[in-house]
């Protein structure tokens, strides 16, 4: 923000008197300007460097004069101010000490070439004194200053003041310090006071001749009352408008020829003449309605007269800012070149309110003249602009000196960067007048054209000074050239360009001739925009080629953001734009300059490659973007070794790739794919999902039915061979690669490739594997992938063209005895199974006839069998075959040679838990594909495949597979949907078959096992001694074991399913008579067996101290048995040896349930009912109490697992 947007302090004003009028709107007094400050000794006096000096101080405000310029460099000068406002005092400069001399000598002396009387007086004044001392101004040319200066300090030191006057001249006065009046003047700083006395007609005089001065105590007090007249008061006409007007313009006349003058009367009246832009300001600030002078009544030709005054003294103000310009141009003109101290520059603030008179819409008085009088703003400001750039008053080419000193010291004294922002928005803003007032008038462009003659002739000067020194602080990479100060320059100065191109036809065709060169076909009307964008472009290039980090970013940030602009003036919605001369240009500029080269070359900064995809993409959008960009941009890809600067230019790629034609996504594939597979990190695998996204989503708009092209397929398919097959990366490297390819190619196959590319491919595929070079691994995933797509029609060539089979049987035995070889104790195969295993499910899948028997036997061994990798790669095989089973709607040969062939032969070490979910499977693939007759009545439902589970029930290793094979064969029994939609006699007739085959199964492995140990003949007609191995005992144990097992889980898989269960069953009621309790008591809990009756389980209570006899009584009245046997804990109980131990001896309560078994006497038939609250199986299995009970003979840990098997506990028929 520049400084004129900063709301401007009004002009500092120290109290008056007590009238009305000094009471100021809000002033900016800092301290009383009456306390002075001593100099400094050693001073040496010279004007430029006022501001260490104590002429500063003497007789001025404090520092107001410097707190009359707002501070700049954190803001911007792009904005223009708000409604003017007053700011708060700054707090931060108090008034200096008081520090009155006690003594002041002061020398007079008559001027060159008049006699002169020396009067002595007694007594001098003290203001006199306070008021002139340190007055001296070096800078004066009249060489009388030090003549005599001796002379009248030689005589009486008691003479404290020597006067000397003519009548022609007032008398001029020396004034010293006090500890240089005793000294030799000739070694002292004696300085004059020229015209104390300001006789009338001398240029001192005109000071009392200021309007309204004659009213109040001092120059100071009636300038401050005038700015709030102008403000606040009253104004029925322009008089006192015209008196300032006049006496500006008398002073500027009578001063013009004295320039050696000019600061002596300046430093005579400081404070007056700092106040005195408060003037002006308090003008433009005035809301407050005006008098009858002012308005324009509708019957006046000429303008109102107060609308004269107005513009008489803003031309004179304009002439009289011009005049300080030049006076601060002297003070710099005397500026050593290498300088660090800061001048004393007086012009700031004039320049500062002459910048608010071009403010069209903002300023008070502005909107006051509009809404009020009639008046509008551009009639009176045109006359100002017009007498400041027209000679004699030529303010704009003073504006450019001024402007050029200031660059040229401002890279050591960075504190003036400031006042460069007046002259360049008061240059700006007449520009936009000129130009306002063309375009308003267009039709009659001679009558106002020439008005402005000097204005865009001058503003060019000053734009070429600027531009000069702005060029220069990039080249040499100033430290002063801040960012904001360059955005700021920059702008400010195209838009004055563009402005004089507007206003001034031949300059325009100059500066086209001069920034553009020749463009077939221009319109004139086009050279401002053409000139501007010339100019800023070359600039801007200069900043981000020469310029320093930041102004670098900075200017290329600046020109994608203008290329944006045109793009969206020219472009967006008219694709006939490209060919507008301003784009036109910028292309050529572009190429001509190789930003592109550049921006991606060895010079360049990650920082400018990331802010530069406009300027590519504004390539792009032209359609000048070729195959020779991508070149040299991938060229930067791959030579750099800086990873920051690779991440920015694959950024700046991606956010051109919406913006490009679909070749040029294609030819960034080609070159991808050149990149060595090591460079595919995480970030190259970004960028390549994205470009492959993009090339994807181009395709199916430009091409809905076509076949995408091969590039993106060949780097797919070359990513996922040499990943599989790479040692340079690492194996997380590798994954992420495969996994990043295989995805990309999914997405893919649905677009192409083309046949003749799929052929080609599936070439150099299968001789990969024919081969078993390195590359197979990955070139078996690339052919899954493309089957993908239509894998039936392409697997059948394959197989045809290529044997396919024979490839993949062959190539995955070679993989797994190389795997096997390599890692013998490795269980891992993720590398080596998944992409065969998918394979050959597409080959059983597809074509399974084409798998010999020979092809069958070794793809089960390699998958299944010895030669498999482990339990962990036949689960993946078994996974593989699940499904194959679960896809296939016909039969399929593999599959019915597994089951019916290999599976029956596959050796119980080799079970894994996947074999059970395969053969799940298998078995619903029977069914689905075998026509069954439903059951009905009392028929056995036969089960298809459920024989295999049974051998792997039986078979299994303990410890492995067996219980959850039990719990699946289970299952089948009781849930598959064959057994849920039979009729329930069928059920019952099935599970009573399973039960009697279960007792077969156990009563023959116990028979088995019982020859083994007796010894038993063979029972062949001579009889001969089994004698069993190892292997065979232990077959026949699991058989009986898991047969009980079974048994054991099929009746409690009844019990658990309501469909199952039988009504509840009554216990029989059995009355005992009460008896004290020997002992502890403690509770027995029983069941009696009458054959294949039982009472289900039965308790009382007895004491621990009771006898065995004592319990054989209890147990004869309770069941009704004479005689019988008793079993506790798996062991028979002999009651009658022990027939006097007691319960507790026994462990009898404490052992679990008591088994009653009535001895039967041969007289009485056993009643064959059923039970009360069993079901028909569990009866069935009651019925075979005698042959399960003969289990209990087997050797003790046989015995103990048919005793835990508990098949007639109560718990497991009644209650599971």
């Amino acid at each position: 923000m520049a400084p004129d947007s900063l709301d401007p302090p009004r002009t500092p004003s120290r109290a008056v008197s007590s009238e009305p009028c000094l009471a100021r709107r809000d002033s900016m007094e800092d301290a009383d300007s009456s306390v002075t400050r001593k100099r400094p000794r050693l001073d040496s006096g010279e004007r430029a460097y006022r501001s260490m000096s104590a002429d500063k101080a003497i007789g001025a405000t404090g520092s107001s004069e410097h707190e009359g310029s707002p501070s700049l460099p954190s803001h911007s000068p792009s904005a223009e101010p708000e409604v003017l406002r007053t700011p708060s005092p700054t707090p931060n400069h108090l008034p200096p000490v008081n520090r009155t001399p006690s003594r002041v000598t002061i020398n007079v002396r008559t001027p060159a070439g008049h006699s002169s009387t020396a009067n002595s007086v007694t007594g001098p004044e003290p203001d006199s004194a306070e008021t002139n001392a340190g007055t001296h101004d070096p800078r004066a040319a009249d060489s009388d200053n030090d003549v005599n200066r001796t002379a009248n300090s030689a005589g009486d030191s008691s003479r404290a003041i020597s006067i000397s006057s003519s009548p022609a001249r007032s008398p001029e006065i020396e004034v010293a310090e006090v500890e240089d009046m005793d000294q030799d003047p000739s070694g002292t700083r004696w300085t004059s006071v020229v015209n104390i006395m300001g006789e009338e007609g001398t240029l001192e005089s005109l000071l009392e001749t200021f309007p309204l001065s004659d009213r109040y105590p001092s120059l100071r007090d009636t300038v401050a009352c005038i700015a709030q007249i102008l403000e606040k008061g009253s104004m029925q006409d322009g008089q006192l408008l015209d008196a300032l007007a006049e006496w500006f313009d008398t002073y500027l006349h009578e001063t013009e020829t004295q320039v050696s003058r000019w600061w002596e009367l300046y430093t005579n009246a400081r404070e007056f003449w700092d106040d005195i832009p408060g003037i002006v300001e308090g003008l433009l600030r005035r809301r407050i309605g005006l008098g009858v002078g002012f308005v324009q009544q509708p019957q006046m030709i000429q303008t109102a007269p107060g609308i004269r005054s107005i513009d008489a003294l803003l031309i004179s103000y304009a002439r009289l800012v011009a005049r300080f310009v030049k006076m601060d141009l002297h003070t710099m003109d005397q500026l050593p070149k290498d300088t660090i101290m800061e001048p004393d520059l007086i012009a700031k603030q004039y320049l500062l309110i002459f910048s608010w008179i071009f403010l069209p819409n903002e300023l008070p008085l502005w909107v006051l003249l509009r809404d009020s009088c009639g008046y509008p703003y551009p009639d009176i400001t045109t006359s100002v602009a017009i007498c400041f750039a027209e000679p004699p008053t030529n303010g704009i080419q003073y504006l450019s000196r001024y402007a050029e000193h200031l660059l040229e010291h401002i890279p050591r004294l960075p504190s003036l960067t400031p006042l460069v922002w007046n002259p360049i928005n008061i240059v700006g803003r007449l520009l936009q007048l000129s130009a306002t007032q063309l375009t308003a008038k267009a039709e009659d462009k001679d009558a106002v054209a020439n008005p402005y003659h000097y204005i865009p002739r001058d503003a060019l000067g000053f734009f070429k000074v600027i531009d000069g020194k702005l060029q220069n602080f990039v080249s040499k990479q100033i430290s002063a050239l801040t960012i904001d100060l360059s955005k700021d320059l920059v702008g400010h100065l195209s838009t004055s360009l563009r402005r004089i191109s507007q206003i001034d036809a031949s300059l325009a065709a100059a500066l086209f001739a001069e920034n553009v060169g020749n463009l077939e076909s221009i319109n004139p009307e086009d050279f401002p925009e053409l000139i501007e964008s010339a100019w800023r472009f070359k600039l801007l290039k200069r900043c981000i080629t020469t310029g320093r980090m930041e102004i670098r970013v900075q200017g290329i940030e600046t020109m994608q953001q203008d290329l944006v602009s045109v793009w969206t003036k020219y472009m967006r919605n008219n694709d006939a734009g490209k060919h507008h001369p301003v784009v036109q240009y910028l292309v050529k500029f572009i190429l001509d300059n190789r930003l592109v080269e550049y921006i991606v070359g060895v010079e360049s900064h990650p920082q400018l490659i990331t802010r530069s995809p406009n300027i590519v993409g504004f390539l792009v959008v032209t359609s000048n973007y070729t195959d020779k960009h991508s070149d040299a941009i991938w060229q930067a890809v791959t030579t750099s070794q800086d990873p920051r600067f690779v991440d920015a230019i694959l950024g700046m790629l991606t956010n051109i790739f919406r913006m490009a034609l679909f070749s040029s996504l294609i030819y960034l594939c080609k070159k991808l794919n050149e990149l060595p597979l090591r460079a595919f990190d995480g970030r190259m695998m970004g960028y390549g999902g994205t470009l492959l996204d993009q090339v994807r989503r181009r395709f199916q708009e430009s091409y809905p039915d076509g076949r995408l092209d091969s590039p993106p397929y060949d780097l797919c398919i070359r990513l996922i061979r040499q990943a599989a097959a790479t040692s340079d990366v690492a194996p997380s490297g590798k994954i992420a690669i495969h996994h990043f390819a295989m995805g990309e190619l999914s997405q893919l196959v649905h677009l192409g490739p083309s046949d003749e590319d799929r052929k080609m491919i599936y070439r150099e595929c299968m001789e990969d594997i024919a081969k078993k070079s390195p590359n197979t691994t990955g070139s078996i995933f690339a052919v899954n992938a493309l089957l993908a797509q239509d894998p039936s029609r392409d697997i059948e060539a394959l197989a045809a063209d290529f044997d396919l089979t024979r490839l993949a049987v062959d190539e995955l035995a070679h993989a797994i005895q190389e795997e096997r070889a390599q890692h013998p104790q490795r269980g891992k195969h993720s590398d080596v199974l998944p992409a065969r295993l998918e394979l050959l499910h597409r080959i059983i899948l597809h074509i399974p006839a084409t798998i010999t028997t020979e092809y069958g036997e070794r793809l089960w061994s390699s998958l299944i069998g010895r030669d498999a990798l482990g339990d962990q790669g036949r689960n993946s095989a078994w996974s593989m075959l699940v499904g194959v089973t679960g896809a296939c709607n016909s039969r399929n040969v593999f599959i019915d040679r597994c089951m019916n062939e290999y599976l029956p032969q596959l050796d119980p070490a080799f079970y894994t838990l996947d074999l059970l979910t395969f053969v799940q499977q298998a078995i619903a693939y029977q069914a689905r594909l075998t026509p069954l007759q439903e059951a009905s009545g009392h028929d056995i439902i036969d089960i298809l495949g459920v024989d295999r589970l049974w051998q792997i029930v039986l078979t299994a290793p303990s410890g492995t597979i067996e219980n959850q094979a039990t719990q699946k064969l289970v299952e089948f029994y009781l849930d598959t949907p064959l057994i849920r939609k039979a009729p329930r006699s069928a059920v019952e007739a099935t599970h009573t078959a399973l039960v009697n085959l279960c007792v077969d199964k156990l009563t023959h492995a116990a028979s088995k096992l019982k020859s083994f140990s007796d010894g038993t003949t063979s029972g062949e007609d001579e009889p001969m001694i089994v004698v069993a191995s190892d292997q065979e005992v232990k077959a026949e144990e699991l058989r009986l074991t898991r047969s009980l097992l079974f048994l054991r889980d099929f009746l409690r898989g009844m019990r658990a399913r309501p469909q199952y269960s039988p009504p509840p069953k009554k216990a029989p009621e059995v009355a005992e008579e009460a008896k004290a309790v020997k002992g502890e008591a403690i509770k027995v809990s029983y069941q009696a067996f009458n054959g294949g009756i039982n009472t289900g389980v039965q308790a009382f209570e007895a004491g621990d101290s009771e006898t065995v006899e004592e319990l054989t009584s209890r147990l004869i009245k309770l069941t009704g048995f004479p005689k019988f046997t008793a079993i506790a804990g798996g062991q028979k109980l002999d009651l009658a040896s022990n027939n006097s131990q007691t319960l507790r001896d026994l462990k009898i309560g404490r052992s679990g349930l008591l088994m009653i078994r009535k001895i039967q006497d041969g007289t009485a038939p056993l009643p064959r009912e059923h039970p009360e609250g069993l079901s028909a199986v569990e009866a069935e299995v009651l019925k075979h109490f005698d042959e399960l009970y003969q289990l209990l003979g087997l050797d003790e840990r046989l015995a103990r697992e048919v005793s835990e098997a508990r098949l007639f506990a109560p718990s497991l028929l009644i209650n599971p």
